[in-house]
């Protein structure tokens, strides 16, 4: 009986893949999260300026979420299935938040600067919305790391 190399290989590619988005995400959390870290000002502003918060709560958020995404990055790239999948739901509902903020700012017909990197850089909130929609792809695609199908038996006939 023969058996499709493509078939043969499918595991391996949605392995890779899945591999590949996790090393992605966690990379750009960690970015975003060290990059607050050392830009805590001008990540203050730019939540404040998002006009979503009492001043007070914005400065809060603007502690706090840097660290949280140093620690989500960290719990997406553990080896450990369900620590990786928590970590990845994190993410997920941190995206949803962010993308919500964005959102309001595109809808108010505000340009500021989104925060997203620390101040460092400015992009129109449409095109945050964009990158946090493909985010969540690979959020997907990481989920599904290692998922395969039932292995697939060869038979060799007997000489």
């Amino acid at each position: 009986m023969k058996i499709p190399l493509r078939r043969c290989l499918a595991p391996f590619g949605t392995v890779w893949a899945g591999r590949l988005a996790t090393l992605v995400l966690a990379g750009i959390f960690l970015w975003a999260g060290i990059a607050k870290l050392t830009h805590r000002e001008d990540f203050f502003n730019a939540v404040d300026h998002y006009r979503l918060l009492s001043t007070n709560m914005a400065y809060r958020v603007s502690r706090w979420v840097p660290a949280a995404e140093v620690a989500v990055a960290l719990l997406v790239l553990t080896p450990v299935r369900p620590v990786r999948r928590l970590g990845l739901v994190a993410y997920a509902v941190m995206l949803v938040f962010f993308t919500g903020g964005l959102l309001s700012l595109w809808m108010r017909g505000m340009d500021v600067n989104c925060g997203c990197f620390g101040g460092l850089g400015k992009s129109h909130p449409a095109w945050s919305v964009l990158r946090n929609v493909g985010l969540l792809t690979l959020i997907a695609v990481a989920w599904g790391r290692g998922r395969t199908r039932a292995p697939v038996r060869m038979e060799t006939s007997g000489v």
